[in-house]
């Protein structure tokens, strides 16, 4: 009941958006990053494979079409080719799974990296580009806002894990990751990065440095704090003032989230300082695929065994779900075992689209930050996705105006 009020609300949210983006763009991206994303909240985020924020696209081409049809608009949507390309793979493939045997639900479960591409697109194109509300300030409003409601939304899983009948969530009671966490990196990596530097010309900018820093620590995730900080040094270390400048801070970030790990206790995190048990959890982590390709044939090798067909992680019984997942905590492993080497192409399509209307600049950092996500996540599978997307093409219209 609570998630089809929510759905839809945000469809409304979407129709409102593209009619008038300069009063309620600002409103919508907001409502996505407060909305609970996280997949704690899966029971009113998500339905049969369906996210809250799917209804948004359905407000928006509503409202497109309608304009186009009593000619207030006289444009149409342009696709990027890399987007028709990776649409026209994924047709191809969801054609060959029509004719198999694999479950309807496993197939639309599979579809969601490409449509987080097309909504995103979508969004940006008809939304966010069409509206002048994005500065220095109300980007540093959101950010401080999406930072102090992790603490919140933190503290409200901690006292509803007594409704929750799930060890998994009891054990990790101590962190909370969403689309605001990867909002926040979006947004400190374009602070921080040379060529999407946005100077700290408002007061506020401290305090949503701070904010998003709270954010991310809350998450509690090893791979996005070591991933940030060295793209953030990377990308700096022609500076030797700011690389030594950033080197420090890293150390004390670092330090905080080693102690927020100990004292939060969070095993996972501390154990990773064992030899034993890091190989053991890199061994869990990518178990399903290792057995899935040891049991690939010739055909399989170079092409996958296509979309809809689900890793099996036995491990998943302990918390009374289902033992097949559609993918594993891995971007490359899932795109491979289910594309072969077209997955190469199907990577770097996904990849690419932290790099479109770059003008020609260097790879921005978000692209490198998602390269080395994609080792221990499958992110466009992901609920909160949508957050690391929205952060760079906001982000982007900031560097844009600057």
């Amino acid at each position: 009941m609570i998630f089809f009020i929510f759905f839809s609300l945000f469809m409304w949210l979407g129709f409102l958006s593209y009619y008038k983006p300069n009063k309620y763009c600002f409103i919508l991206v907001l409502s996505i990053l407060l909305y609970p994303s996280s997949t704690s909240f899966s029971f009113m985020n998500v339905f049969e494979g369906v996210f809250f924020y799917d209804s948004i696209i359905i407000g928006v081409l509503i409202a497109h079409f309608f304009k186009i049809r009593t000619h207030e608009v006289n444009f149409r949507l342009n696709f990027d080719k890399k987007i028709i390309l990776i649409l026209g793979v994924y047709f191809v493939y969801f054609l060959s799974a029509l004719y198999s045997s694999v479950q309807f639900k496993y197939l639309l479960k599979d579809l969601r990296p490409v449509i987080l591409i097309f909504e995103c697109y979508i969004i940006y194109k008809l939304v966010v580009i069409r509206t002048d509300s994005w500065n220095i300030k109300s980007i540093n409003k959101l950010v401080i806002i999406v930072g102090v409601l992790s603490i919140i939304k933190l503290t409200y899983f901690q006292i509803s894990l007594s409704h929750i009948n799930d060890d998994f969530y009891s054990d990790n009671s101590y962190r909370y990751l969403d689309a605001g966490t990867y909002f926040c990196v979006a947004y400190l990596l374009a602070i921080f990065c040379n060529k999407f530097t946005i100077r700290l010309k408002e007061n506020s900018a401290y305090l949503a440095i701070i904010c998003s820093v709270i954010c991310i620590m809350v998450a509690n995730s090893r791979f996005i704090i070591i991933s940030m900080v060295l793209i953030i040094l990377l990308f700096n270390y022609k500076s030797i003032k700011k690389t030594i400048a950033y080197l420090v801070s890293a150390c004390f970030l670092v330090s905080a989230f080693i102690l927020y790990s100990y004292y939060s206790g969070s095993i996972r995190v501390l154990d990773a300082f064992e030899a034993e048990a890091l190989i053991y959890q890199i061994t869990t982590r990518y178990e399903p695929a290792l057995n899935m390709i040891d049991s690939f044939s010739i055909n399989e090798f170079i092409f996958g065994t296509g979309i809809g067909k689900p890793f099996y992680i036995p491990w998943f019984s302990y918390r009374d779900l289902d033992p097949y997942n559609i993918n594993i905590d891995s971007g490359y492993f899932t795109f491979y075992c289910k594309f072969g080497f077209i997955s190469l192409f199907v990577t770097y399509c996904f990849l690419s689209f932290f790099k479109f209307n770059n003008k020609g600049q260097s790879l921005p950092p978000l692209f490198w930050f998602m390269c080395c996500i994609f080792i221990v996540s499958a992110t466009p599978y992901q609920i909160y996705a949508i957050g690391i997307f929205l952060g760079y093409i906001i982000t982007l219209q900031m560097a844009e105006k600057k």
